[in-house]
């Protein structure tokens, strides 16, 4: 016979090993995004929200992981997250740099 105090242990045990799996999904995901693997990074994130809903719907939800855990996560989710805004920023100027040629080229030939 199980009892309340077996399942919410249970549930804590869950949550946690769901918690470690999402913090090694994120160290992938900077692993991936240091590679310049962003097509990996973003199947991993898929994979990373599906863990988030699956820790939140559980009983007891992102309370049941450890402050050791928690700061592992905050620490790699800052990390991505600034990868991914520095990525995002050499792409604008990439993108910003190929308006102009494409500019050049187009005034270039109504000038022949």
């Amino acid at each position: 016979m199980t009892t309340d105090r077996d399942r919410s242990h249970d549930a804590g045990r869950e949550i946690e090993e769901l918690a470690g799996r999402l913090c090694r999904l994120l160290e992938e995901q900077l692993i991936a995004g240091r590679e310049g693997d962003l097509s990996r990074v973003e199947q991993l994130g898929w994979q990373a929200d599906a863990l988030v809903t699956g820790i939140t719907c559980r009983e007891g939800g992102a309370a049941g992981i450890s402050q050791t855990r928690r700061r592992d996560l905050k620490r790699s989710y800052d990390e991505l997250t600034l990868m991914l805004k520095a990525e995002q920023a050499d792409v604008q100027g990439k993108l910003k740099q190929l308006r102009k040629v494409k500019r050049v080229v187009g005034a270039y030939r109504t000038n022949r």
